[in-house]
């Protein structure tokens, strides 16, 4: 029942064996407010449309 269960698979094209990790979309979410909340506190209230260098 294993051979059938490797053959439903599909073939990667890389031929180098190593499969991409499974990620859940809660995983991805996650991830994503992290990056979010290190954004936020590395940028502080930094604006695009007015330079922050005083002139």
């Amino acid at each position: 029942m294993e051979a059938a269960a490797e053959a439903a698979e599909p073939e990667s094209g890389g031929g180098g064996g190593a499969e991409e990790p499974v990620v859940s979309l809660a995983e991805v979410l996650a991830e994503n407010e992290e990056l979010e909340k290190e954004a936020r506190a590395v940028l502080g209230a930094s604006d695009h449309e007015r330079c922050s260098y005083s002139q």
